[in-house]
């Protein structure tokens, strides 16, 4: 595939993000990038996740910064630095030839495979990177169905529209935590206290099934990192919202979110699951959207997968997928065997190719 017309023939390779952080959040913001493709996630991410080599894809045009794609690198495989904390992956990019440009870097390193994460199935980047089809071989597999809710309307509108056990469960719930005390929901930005505000939202989060099941953000010191980092990124940019349903003073529910692009993020919830009964995440969760409608948000992100209880509240879902691209050689052809068939069979290969 020849370079782009306009493109410097070769991209930039970065092996960290500091040396474009401040050019990647210029062009974030010129396209309206949400808050996972920003050089502050990456950098948390990273620090906290990150293994292999970096090999930070940049396209310049005339010397302005149009597309960056952050990957990792490790025993020739191209991958994106994503795990199931990440809600949305993919390129920066201002156009569709700085995708191209992108592309074509990718190809330029030749790698066996490349297999990319969480990208949006409906989105201009996957189209892209299915023309690695022309010479790599591809699956594509469907990782979740993400919730979200597109605030149209008014809330009256919509809150009639949801069903009436979801309404019911909303009344109730907010009737027997008003007979407990007064019912207040406090929404943070973290610029001050905000380690004291985190430890009380994470250990919430942490009192319900996630930390007997060992997936609260406690549990493990990667995870615990990752968000504590971001969340200091985050308040430092005016992007965090930490949210306390707070009953009589005392918090019963939480909310880890992002505000940006005029949509709210709502990464980690949390409850004090001894409250159950009086549904605090649920109501928590009522006044949040309808908040959303009062300030004319664009959406309202549930993020994670289609879980019921998020689907209760809309029927709205963004496509995640998986995309890997296997090379057109014997050892991608190996490779590919080991992703779809397993081990065993790749062995059983190499021994026949020996």
């Amino acid at each position: 595939m020849p370079a782009t017309v306009g493109m410097s023939a070769e991209p930039e390779v970065h092996g960290e993000i500091g040396s474009i952080a401040a050019e990647l959040d210029e062009l974030a913001a010129a396209v309206d990038a949400p808050p996972f493709l920003r050089p502050g996630w990456f950098s948390a991410w990273w620090s906290a996740f990150g293994a292999g080599d970096l090999a930070i894809l940049a396209v310049r045009r005339e010397g302005r910064l149009v597309g960056v794609l952050p990957l990792s690198q490790r025993a020739g495989v191209l991958g994106s630095p994503t795990n199931w904390h990440t809600p949305l992956y993919g390129p920066v990019a201002a156009d569709e030839p700085a995708l191209r440009g992108i592309l074509d870097g990718i190809l330029s390193r030749h790698p066996r495979r490349v297999d990319l994460s969480f990208l949006d199935g409906d989105g201009s980047a996957a189209g892209e990177f299915r023309e690695l089809g022309g010479s790599y071989r591809l699956i594509e597999r469907t990782m979740m169905r993400s919730p979200y809710l597109a605030i149209d309307g008014d809330w009256e509108t919509y809150w009639q529209s949801v069903s009436g056990k979801l309404r019911q469960t909303v009344r109730r719930g907010s009737r027997r935590l008003a007979e407990m005390g007064e019912i207040s929901v406090d929404i943070v930005l973290g610029d001050e206290g905000l380690d004291d505000l985190l430890a009380e939202g994470f250990e919430l989060e942490a009192s319900s099934w996630k930390g007997r099941s060992g997936t609260a953000i406690t549990s493990d010191p990667r995870t615990l990192r990752f968000y504590t980092e971001l969340a200091r990124w985050a308040a430092q940019n005016g992007l965090l919202r930490l949210v306390f349903l707070r009953v009589g003073g005392r918090a019963l529910a939480f909310h880890l979110s992002l505000e940006s692009q005029n949509k709210h993020y709502l990464l980690k919830p949390g409850y004090d699951e001894r409250f159950r009964k009086a549904g605090p995440g649920t109501v928590l969760t009522c006044k949040m959207v309808e908040r959303a409608f009062s300030l004319g948000l664009d959406s309202y992100e549930f993020l994670g997968a289609d879980d019921a209880y998020k689907m209760r509240w809309t029927s709205e879902v963004h496509r995640l997928v998986r995309i890997q691209a296997f090379a057109s050689s014997p050892t991608g052809a190996i490779d590919r065997i080991i992703q779809t068939q397993g081990r065993a069979l790749a062995k059983r290969v190499t021994r026949v190719r020996g």
